[in-house]
């Protein structure tokens, strides 16, 4: 047997070879998981705008028109951002408030009302 083998470092280098190993791992999740949410986007991106460009051709609505609405349902949650928060609403059978995500209340059990959107 070595006579490095007993040597107190020797823990500590094998359990920073496993943090090293670890942390590659999960950074090499992670990256598989960026990679499939790009893909995923592009995908949205290319449906979104083949529906717009199908709207336009059959109505007769503007880009204009269209920007305008993206405004709108921006400002909806009440800040120009981007994006859309969904916040916490009422539940209808007991009245406390509920996450957007929840299908049912937590409380009383009463099915929540979602829209097209409200689920994604």
């Amino acid at each position: 047997m070595p006579i490095f083998w007993d040597h107190p470092d020797s823990a500590r280098n094998h359990l920073a070879r496993r943090i090293a190993a670890d942390a590659e791992s999960t950074a090499h999740r992670s990256k598989h998981a960026v990679d499939a949410l790009a893909e995923r986007f592009d995908r949205l991106a290319l449906i979104t705008e083949a529906l717009w460009s199908l709207l336009k051709e059959r109505s007769d609505m503007t880009d204009e028109e269209l920007l305008e609405h993206v405004r709108a349902v921006d400002l909806s949650d009440g800040v120009l951002d981007g994006k859309i928060r969904r916040g916490a609403s009422p539940c209808s059978g007991c009245g406390r408030m509920l996450s957007k995500r929840n299908v049912r209340c937590l409380y009383c059990g009463v099915e929540v009302a979602q829209g097209p959107f409200e689920a994604l």
